[in-house]
Formats: C-alpha cells, structure tokens, sequence
C-alpha cells in the first residue's frame, strides 16, 4: 500500500473510531437494574497483555498498536468491574446498525493462558475502502479486555492469522505469567 494512501486511511480510521465507535460503544455497555444503570468504567489497557503481530509497533496516537505498513490498528481498553458475557450482549443488530457495521461472525475465544472472551468480526466500508473489524471481549469475573482490531479486508489473507495469534495471546495477567 502507497504511504500516502495508508496514512490517509488512518486518519480516516482514527476519526472513525473516535467519533462513532468508541463513545456509542460506551453508551452500550451499560447495564440496568429496574431503575438503576450502571456505566463501566474504562481505562487504557496494559499493552503487555497481548503480543501484537510482528508489524505492529505501540502507537503515539492512542493505547494500543499500529501497522503502518497495513494501515491496521489494535486499541486496547480495559473495562472495570464488569465480566465480559454482559458486554458481549450488547453486540446486537441495533448495535451494528448504530455503528454502520455488517456482522460476519461470532466465536468463543479461550486464550493459551486459559482466559475466556467472546470475539464479533465485523466489516464496514469508509470512502469505498472495504475493512475488518474485530471486536474481543475477553476477561475473568472482574474485568473485560476490549480489543479493537481494524484492517483493510485488502490485507485479510496474510493480517488474519497474525491477528487470531494475537487475540490468542491476551493474559490478564501478564506480570505472573500465568492465570
């Protein structure tokens, strides 16, 4: 891919994700009690909790990776005090229309470190430019990891498996080594 033609497609990612994706999946997450809701709260995540693929360096511009070579990007968040299979609810026809997302898929994920999430792979279209977007909640009975991983379909035959090795790798905590 041109240099300029990346660059201009992650700028155009990054305005994307800033101003539909991030603040509506926020409003999404929120759960509710006969009268009373309760909104998560997020931080950015330890990037040591993933191995991101071989291209991917850690990025200036937001908490997580990027490929500049790929015009792909990984933005990591952590969401506190919420168990993941609450977040994966939300993910809903209503959601992806919300989001101008098309669903391709849904899969349990469990981690070689033994962590349990949910992953939504999802395509959209910017400027007639095609993409993929992964969606990964994966966590224990505390916290979720949210992973948004975003690439050019164009790429999707040799990004793909380097992505699902890095969705593979999330350890909550990676200090110990282990679960």
């Amino acid at each position: 891919m041109k240099k300029g033609l990346s660059q201009a497609l992650l700028t155009v990612f990054f305005m994307l994700f800033i101003t539909s994706v991030f603040s509506q999946e926020r409003d999404s997450l929120n759960t509710s009690t006969k009268s009373e809701t309760v909104t998560p709260k997020s931080e950015a995540g330890n990037l040591d909790m993933i191995t991101a693929p071989e291209t991917f360096e850690v990025s200036s511009q937001f908490n997580g990776f990027i490929s500049k070579s790929h015009g792909s990007a990984i933005v990591v968040t952590l969401i506190n005090d919420v168990a993941f299979p609450l977040i994966a609810k939300g993910m809903n026809k209503d959601f992806y229309a919300k989001n101008n997302l098309s669903f391709i898929s849904e899969s349990d994920v469990q981690t070689v470190h033994g962590y349990k999430g949910k992953s939504f792979k999802l395509s959209f279209n910017l400027e007639d430019n095609d993409y993929i977007r992964y969606m990964v909640y994966i966590g224990d009975i505390k916290n979720t990891l949210w992973l948004n991983i975003t690439y050019p379909k164009i790429v999707e035959p040799v990004l793909e498996p380097e992505i699902l090795k890095c969705i593979d790798s999330v350890n909550l905590n990676p200090n110990r080594g282990e679960k």
